[in-house]
């Protein structure tokens, strides 16, 4: 507390703990744009295979209109998306309900698990014992 201004910015020079929350505040911007992309993506990714099947099985049965949701494909393109009487389809998108749910449960967890890793690296660098 005591001293010239020099002698205290010198202080907080020599002082480990400048140093770890120096180095924590560099590690925070690519851990932060890190844990943004993977909640994001995962995020999105999940949800998006989690209800697109339901809203084409939606469509599917007539509970909406074939041009709902602002998308229009057209029918000369004979892609493999609509739900056939083979029952292939209704099949695949059974599938991506699934896949999407485990993503959407895989990216909770990994957040969860980021999180505590995270604390660990706040407690590392920025708590001196």
């Amino acid at each position: 507390a005591g001293g010239s201004f020099w002698q205290r910015i010198g202080a907080m020079l020599r002082d480990p703990r400048t140093w770890t929350t120096v180095a924590y505040f560099v590690l925070m911007l690519p851990l932060g744009i890190a844990y943004f992309l993977i909640g994001t993506i995962g995020t999105t990714v999940g949800l998006s295979l989690m209800f697109g099947p339901l809203w084409e099985g939606a469509r599917a049965i007539g509970l909406l209109p074939a041009g709902a949701g602002g998308i229009h494909i057209d029918a000369d393109l004979d892609l493999p998306l609509a739900i056939d009487s083979t029952g292939e389809t209704a099949l695949a998108l059974v599938a991506m309900f699934v896949v999407g749910l485990l993503l959407f449960t895989v990216t909770l967890h990994a957040a969860r698990g980021l999180a505590r890793r995270h604390a660990g690296l706040a407690k590392a660098l920025l708590v001196m014992r």
